[in-house]
């Protein structure tokens, strides 16, 4: 009798850790740009996912979807993953059993909003993250990247080419890896967000979510896409009120609207990270061009005549901070971005992204009288705006989908 009861609360902690493996991997396969990704050789940012522990957790739940996730994409694999591949378990498609959108609120609040599963050259997935996580952490909340189809446009930079031995010490953000300087989020004042009071669990381990972000309000809709509203204030020194709006509407319309109240004037630094080297114009619109698929963006001031400053940039390791932990020099990827700067107590920005057909020449964002921002495509024109705090996608049949910044 005690032996079948030990067995049975073994028997059902494994399935609560099976169940919890699956809704990690289950967060990993919908943050994942495409269900299938062929490699950009020599990219630093469309390296293959280790996905080794994949196969196993599908095994374990019995788990389809993560069958067919691991078999699309474990290329060559390892001889030791026959340890626990099943191959007796069918593949399923996520078609119809993955919503498209999703937000999992642990271990930094990643979320990822898709077109749909397929792996064609048009689709454009969005994912970020809405918070830091408890370790290995990066100084990223809020983060925002754009994949189309199988290519990275709008990036995150992810490690050094390899760990300096002060990386998870304080002089980690000398790295722009790990700095809010190589992420695609606001800067205020030069300073890096706000920081946990303890080094590699030194300390009391402080509340991280009393320093970072977190999701204030979402919709997500499998029929035309999603509206977030993350609040950032946690995350910054010196700020009132730091919000990003973000609206992704099908096919591939996407408006980022960034709203920062200061206490006193500071430096405002607005980074969009490029795959490629794109240079925007006076008018701080610019095209981002991978192998094939592309994305024509802008940024504008909103409520204030002018713009701010918006200039291409690239980053640079410097003495002592350019070494791994073995001495080599790491690799200078001398990695792209575009920069929106001001000073001032406000900052209200809109960001915009639009996926184009591939060739031709690409058409650009311009500004109408009444404030919006228009795109005319294949399929029509696109408006897009910031009423009265409420950001606002309008589509070519006057479709209107919107999220306000006040929120809930």
């Amino acid at each position: 009798m005690w032996h079948s009861s030990i067995s049975g609360i073994l028997r059902t902690a494994a399935l609560n850790w099976v169940r919890a493996f699956s809704r990690v991997s289950e967060s990993f396969t919908s943050v994942k740009a495409t269900w299938s990704r062929p490699s950009r050789e020599g990219s630093t940012t469309a390296r293959k996912p280790w996905i080794k522990h994949v196969a196993a957790v599908a095994s374990a739940s019995r788990d389809g979807v993560l069958q067919d996730f691991y078999l699309r994409n474990a290329g060559a694999g390892d001889a030791v993953e026959l340890l626990w591949f099943d191959g007796s378990l069918a593949p399923e498609s996520p078609t119809g059993r993955l919503p498209l959108g999703r937000h999992f609120p642990a271990h930094g609040g990643c979320f990822s909003v898709r077109e749909s599963w397929a792996s064609s050259l048009g689709q454009t997935v969005l994912y970020g993250k809405t918070g830091r996580e408890e370790n290995h952490e990066h100084n990223d909340a809020g983060q925002l990247c754009i994949d189309v189809g199988s290519e990275r446009l709008i990036v995150d930079l992810g490690s050094p080419s390899g760990y300096p031995a002060d990386f998870f010490e304080a002089q980690r953000w000398q790295y722009y890896n790990a700095s809010i300087e190589g992420h695609n989020v606001l800067q205020i004042g030069g300073r890096e967000m706000r920081l946990p009071d303890w080094e590699r669990g030194d300390g009391r381990p402080a509340d991280v979510s009393q320093l970072t972000g977190h999701l204030v309000e979402s919709v997500f809709d499998d029929a035309w896409g999603a509206a977030l509203l993350m609040d950032l204030t946690a995350a910054y020194e010196g700020a009132e009120r730091v919000r990003r709006a973000v609206v992704f509407v099908h096919p591939g319309i996407i408006a980022v609207y960034d709203h920062a109240d200061l206490a006193v004037a500071d430096d405002i630094v607005l980074r969009w990270h490029t795959v490629d080297r794109c240079e925007p114009d006076s008018r701080g619109r610019f095209v981002v061009q991978g192998e094939q698929a592309r994305l024509t963006c802008g940024v504008h001031q909103v409520g204030n005549p002018g713009q701010p400053d918006i200039v291409r940039s690239e980053h640079r390791y410097h003495e002592p901070f350019d070494r791994s932990r073995t001495g080599e020099k790491l690799d200078d990827r001398r990695e792209s971005f575009i920069r929106v700067a001001d000073r001032s107590r406000s900052a209200r920005w809109l960001s915009v992204f639009a996926t184009l057909d591939a060739g031709g020449v690409a058409p650009l964002w311009t500004l109408n009288s009444d404030g919006r921002l228009a795109l005319r495509r294949r399929d029509g024109e696109w408006q897009v705006g910031v009423t009265e705090d409420v950001l606002h996608v309008v589509g070519p049949d006057g479709t209107r989908h919107s999220q306000a910044v006040s929120g809930v």
